[in-house]
C-alpha cells in the first residue's frame, strides 16, 4: 500500500484549489465551462489531423460555435502561441498517431 506524505497531500490540495479557481473564473467571468475549453482543444487536434473532414462550421455548427467562443478569449489565443502549448499539441498528435 502506497502512503502519501503530508507534503504530497498539501501539494495535491493546492492543485485542487488552483483548478477550482480557474474553473470559477472561466464559468463566472467568461461564461465558459471546462468542457468548452476541452472541446476546443479536441477540435483543434481533430482539424489538425483531418482538416475539415469531420469537424467544420457547416458540418458541426454547434461545436464550431463553442470553438469560436473560446477562440475569442485573448488570453487563450496568446496561450496557444506559446511553446508550452505547441509542445502539448504536438504530443497530442503523436499520441493519436498521424
Amino acid at each position: 500500500m502506497k502512503h502519501t506524505t503530508t507534503k504530497q497531500r498539501d501539494r495535491f490540495h493546492k492543485i485542487k484549489q488552483q483548478k477550482l479557481i480557474v474553473f470559477l473564473f472561466l464559468f463566472l467571468f467568461l461564461q465558459l465551462s471546462l468542457a468548452d475549453l476541452k472541446l476546443s482543444i479536441a477540435v483543434h487536434t481533430i482539424v489538425a489531423l483531418t482538416q475539415d473532414q469531420f469537424v467544420s462550421e457547416s458540418k458541426t455548427p454547434g461545436i464550431w460555435a463553442v470553438c469560436k467562443k473560446v477562440n475569442a478569449i485573448p488570453s487563450y489565443v496568446a496561450w496557444r502561441e506559446t511553446e508550452a502549448f505547441k509542445t502539448i499539441a504536438e504530443g497530442n498528435i503523436r499520441i493519436v498517431g498521424v
